[in-house]
C-alpha cells in the first residue's frame, strides 16, 4: 500500500512539471515584423537597393516583391508607410525579444522602431530653421548621421531615415495611371503621395515583400515564468 501510494505521488509530480510546460501550438499568421493584412503578410525594408537586389531579398524570405493589386490593399500599405513602423534589420524581433531597445538605446530605435514599440505618426522636422534640414539631407546627413537627423529632420529624410521609395513589383493598381499595356516591371510606390511610377530597375529605394500566411508555432511557455512582453510595463500583477 506505501508503494502504491509513493508511486502515485511520482506520478503526480510527473504530471505537475510536465503541466509546467505550456506546449506550443500552431496558428496561421505572420512571422515576426511582418504585418498582415486580408490573407497576406508584408515586410517593409527601409533601403539603398536595386529592383532586382530587392527581388532577391524578399525570395530569401520565401517571399516576392509585392504585386498591389487592389486600391484597398494599397491604402493598408501607405498606412503602414506613413506610420513610420519600419524596421531596418530582420534580427529585430528576436534583439528586441532579448532586452536590446533598453540596453541599446538610440542604436535600437534607429533600427528596430517597430519592434521597439517606437512608431508613430508624426512625420515633421523637429529642427525649426528653414532649409538646414532639407541642406543637410541634401549633404547626405542622413545617412551619415541617422540617429540626429531622424530626431530633427525625420520629413526631410524621407520619414524612415533612409528612403521614401519602395520597390514593388508590377502592379495591377498601376492601372489608376497607366494603360495596362504600359504596366512596368519596376515600380516605385512614394510614400509622400502614395502613387506608384515606373522606375528605372538600377534605381536604388526600400522595398516590400509579400507571402501568404503562414502556418507557424507558438514556442513552448514556461508557466513559472509570469511577467509582461517587451516594451510593456509591470505594476503589481
Amino acid at each position: 500500500m506505501t508503494n502504491a501510494i509513493i508511486f502515485h505521488a511520482f506520478e503526480v509530480v510527473l504530471l505537475l512539471l510536465t503541466l509546467r510546460e505550456i506546449k506550443g501550438a500552431e496558428y496561421i499568421g505572420c512571422p515576426p515584423g511582418w504585418i498582415h493584412f486580408t490573407d497576406t503578410c508584408y515586410l517593409i525594408r527601409g533601403g539603398h537597393d536595386s529592383w532586382d537586389t530587392a527581388d532577391l531579398q524578399c525570395k530569401n524570405y520565401g517571399a516576392e516583391l509585392a504585386v498591389l493589386r487592389y486600391v484597398e490593399q494599397q491604402d493598408f500599405i501607405n498606412s503602414q508607410l506613413h506610420l513610420k513602423c519600419v524596421d531596418r534589420d530582420e534580427s529585430c524581433p528576436q534583439r528586441a525579444n532579448n532586452g536590446d531597445c533598453l540596453k541599446l538605446g538610440q542604436l535600437m530605435k534607429s533600427s528596430c522602431p517597430f519592434s521597439c514599440g517606437l512608431c508613430s505618426s508624426l512625420c515633421e522636422n523637429a529642427y525649426d530653421q528653414p532649409g538646414i534640414c532639407a541642406s543637410r539631407a541634401a549633404e547626405g546627413y542622413c545617412d551619415i548621421y541617422p540617429v540626429i537627423m531622424m530626431k530633427d529632420c525625420m520629413k526631410s529624410c524621407g520619414c524612415n531615415g533612409y528612403s521614401d521609395e519602395y520597390w514593388v513589383s508590377e502592379s495591377l493598381a498601376v492601372y489608376q495611371w497607366y494603360e495596362p499595356r504600359y504596366i512596368k516591371k519596376c515600380v516605385i510606390l512614394r510614400i509622400q503621395n502614395g502613387i506608384l511610377y515606373e522606375a528605372p530597375c538600377t534605381g536604388v529605394a526600400g522595398y516590400i515583400c509579400e507571402m501568404k500566411e503562414q502556418v507557424l508555432q507558438l514556442p513552448a511557455v514556461d508557466s513559472s515564468r509570469t511577467g509582461c512582453p517587451v516594451v510593456n510595463v509591470t505594476f503589481l500583477e
